[in-house]
């Protein structure tokens, strides 16, 4: 702005400085002061507009430094009252905290007494029990001394439920295996026959015997039997039965 006006004044003067070497020439000497004045004039005018402009110019910038002020006293506002406004509500919280903190303090509280004075009565209650305990035994101790072989009443049903107890508790002994084992002898028909027993299959129902000394053979529980001769009878030894590694064995013979 200032080198437009440095401009302008020059160009005036240069215009004037013409003028007045033009009127130098002339011949009409009586024309020459309203040249001069009419130069002037005409240099002065652009003078004046670009005062104006200066003017209004200045006027602008006089209005954005207000409209900056007032923003910047708004935006400082707004933080003032965000800040105020954020205080009071972590005040708040903070109150809201604390207030429920104290809350379960003393429901905790609460419930701790509680819990002691229910320990308090059931220790009370065990320490009587204990001590009826302790009178009603040296009762008895007492009562038995003075009359040895008596019994309390009660005393004779205890006992006869602890026998029956006792004997319901108890298993029944097993019954004992028939039969003969390996390494026995059965002898049948008065002696006769005699069958030895070299070994007893349980799981196959078999057994392997020799009979009358003759070379071992096995019997089958569901077999038919070997067939002997005795005193001029024909007999059949046969396996009857087998009972946990004993085996049961007999002899039929004819006439």
């Amino acid at each position: 702005m200032e080198m437009d006006k440095k401009t302008l004044l020059t160009a005036g003067a240069a215009l004037i400085v013409g003028l007045l070497l033009g009127n130098a020439a002339s011949r009409d000497a009586d024309e020459m002061p309203g040249r001069i004045a009419a130069a002037i004039d005409g240099a002065a005018a652009p003078v004046a507009g670009l005062a104006g402009s200066v003017e209004a110019v200045r006027g602008d910038v006089a209005a954005l430094d207000a409209r900056l002020a007032a923003l910047e006293a708004a935006v400082a506002g707004t933080t003032t009252s965000a800040e105020a406004a954020a205080s009071a509500e972590g005040e708040a919280t903070r109150g809201a905290v604390s207030a429920e903190a104290a809350a379960t303090r003393e429901a905790v509280a609460a419930a701790a007494a509680a819990v002691g004075a229910l320990a308090a009565r059931i220790e009370e209650r065990h320490a009587a029990m204990m001590q009826r305990r302790a009178e009603h035994q040296a009762m008895m101790q007492k009562f038995m001394a003075e009359h040895p072989g008596a019994m309390l009443p009660g005393m004779g049903m205890m006992q006869g439920m602890k026998g029956m107890a006792g004997m319901a508790a108890a298993p029944a002994a097993p019954d004992a295996p028939k039969g003969a084992s390996a390494g026995e002898t059965v002898l049948l028909e008065g002696g006769a026959i005699r069958v030895f027993i070299s070994a007893v299959d349980a799981g196959g129902r078999t057994a392997r015997v020799a009979i009358n000394g003759v070379e071992p053979a096995e019997l089958d529980v569901y077999g038919s039997g070997i067939a002997v001769s005795v005193d001029g009878r024909t007999c059949r030894v046969r396996l009857d039965a087998i009972d946990r590694g004993h085996v049961q064995v007999s002899a039929d013979c004819d006439g």
